[in-house]
């Protein structure tokens, strides 16, 4: 801010891109107030948002929980024939999750789809984390298997959302499928990984297979942390 004072006192006007970066800040401290301030400033000085202000914005309101303002500033970029960059159409995407909005949620994808926006497996894995929680499996495999039929490579925080599904659904050989699956793919499961099916066998009340699959995870490497320990003791205080 100091800074902006001294390009005044200098006689330096800002740009779109000063403005921008503003913008941008004002939203990662979850100002909306002076985000709009800057905004009419903004516009006062002869600049129009652009595509870049307005990604900005809807990340901005759907970080304070404002799902509502995301929704209204997306549709008024969609007038102004602005595209959403696929980041921005995940924040929507997690946004309407979180508030388990899943159906339009799916609704949203599709008329993404349609638009010719680019979908990722991070807006798949978004929808299908969404749909386990709700236990809706069903949904979630579909989600899956339309990813991979569309040929999008999963990454491990995509297969930890799939194994967490078929092991909340009670799909442990599935689930332990995915993981082999994972290693065939040449990626490494992390702690996440080992951790739900851990918690998978206990919530089928199978500590014994939960803590011969935790010592054969060991010799592997794995390195266990407090959540391990956490899921094993109420597995065997559970029994």
């Amino acid at each position: 801010i100091k800074f902006l004072d001294l390009m005044s006192e200098r006689g330096i006007k800002r740009n779109e891109v000063t403005y921008n970066i503003l913008i941008k800040w004002y939203c990662r401290e979850g100002d909306m107030d002076k985000v709009l301030e800057t905004i009419n400033d903004m516009e006062a000085s002869g600049f129009s948002p652009d595509s870049v202000t307005y990604n900005t914005l809807i990340k901005g309101y759907s970080k304070v929980g404002n799902l509502k303002e995301a929704l209204k500033i997306m549709k008024e970029m969609s007038g102004r024939r602005l595209k959403m960059d696929t980041f921005t159409l995940n924040t929507i995407l997690h946004a309407l999750c979180l508030e388990n909005k899943l159906d339009e949620a799916y609704e949203f994808l599709k008329d993404a789809k349609k638009q010719g926006y680019i979908i990722d497996e991070v807006s798949y894995g978004t929808l299908m984390m969404g749909s386990f929680k709700n236990e809706n499996f069903e949904k979630g495999m579909n989600l899956w298997d339309e990813m991979k039929d569309k040929e999008l490579v999963p990454s491990v925080i995509t297969y930890n959302t799939v194994i967490f599904g078929l092991c909340k659904s009670g799909k442990m050989e599935q689930a332990i499928t995915k993981l082999n699956e994972l290693l065939e793919n040449g990626l490494s499961p992390d702690e996440k990984t080992y951790n739900t099916i851990i918690l998978g066998y206990c919530w089928e009340g199978d500590v014994e297979k939960a803590i011969q699959f935790h010592n054969d995870m060991v010799k592997n490497n794995f390195k266990p942390d407090v959540y391990t320990c956490n899921i094993l003791l109420h597995g065997l205080c559970s029994k």
